[in-house]
């Protein structure tokens, strides 16, 4: 009797598996593997970040690429890479690719997500948002406010935030940022390693922080380094 409880547990943990399955996501990442085949990240609307082998069936079919939406339909394994059976386009964003800017900022976008999230952790409200910054992207005529927002958001998602403009040590109101593992700091008090935000940089962040609507973030005036500054933050935090 133990045999055969044991191979139905079996049966039902292979039927499990063996599940076929749809989700829409969006592909972050492309490896070709072996002749035909290509190992693929993307971000799902259910699952968050998975890992899928997509088998071609010959050389001369196309190529998957980033920065594509599509319907997945695929099986779970026990490994980390799930197999795709099949994939149906939804948008290959191809206003994107006609301008270099604006391609470079989805790219940015997506490697902020591939950085930040953790693979097979669903994060639905933050996919609907990314589709959204995507959409944006070729709209907008502020590209680096439209960026930095979208990292204050990811930030926000992951509680890693802090728009508190007082020093943590004295409580004076400060002009000017000096951030150290997450928090704020007066010239004074800002340990060695603080990451500085002047008054001008300080202002456009608290800006953005603060705009409700992507028209706000157009006339929102972004000094040179912020952005740089921004993505350091972010890679900080996220390492933290």
């Amino acid at each position: 009797m133990k045999f055969y409880r044991k191979s139905a547990i079996s049966l039902n943990r292979f039927l499990v598996f063996m599940q076929i399955l749809q989700t829409e996501g969006v592909i972050l990442k492309v490896l070709d593997f072996r002749d035909y085949d290509q190992i693929i990240t993307v971000f799902t609307s259910e699952r968050g970040i998975v890992k899928w082998i997509y088998k071609r069936k010959s050389s001369s079919q196309s190529k998957l690429s980033p920065l594509v939406r599509a319907e997945f339909t695929y099986s779970e394994s026990r490994g980390e890479i799930w197999k795709c059976r099949e994939i149906n386009i939804l948008n290959q964003y191809l206003k994107l690719r006609e301008n270099f800017s604006w391609l470079e900022t989805a790219g940015r976008l997506i490697q902020s997500i591939l950085l930040s999230q953790v693979e097979q952790k669903p994060a639905p409200n933050l996919y609907r948002l990314f589709l959204t910054y995507l959409e944006k992207i070729p709209l907008s005529t502020n590209l680096a406010a439209l960026e930095i927002s979208f990292i204050i958001l990811l930030l926000k998602h992951e509680g890693l935030v802090n728009f508190d403009l007082h020093c943590t040590i004295c409580q004076r109101p400060l002009q000017s940022l000096y951030i150290y593992q997450g928090n704020h700091f007066c010239p004074h008090h800002a340990p060695v390693r603080s990451l500085e935000f002047n008054h001008e940089e300080t202002l456009a962040w608290m800006q953005i922080a603060a705009a409700k609507t992507f028209s706000e973030l157009q006339s929102i005036f972004v000094p040179q380094n912020l952005r740089e500054k921004a993505e350091n933050l972010f890679k900080i935090f996220i390492k933290q």
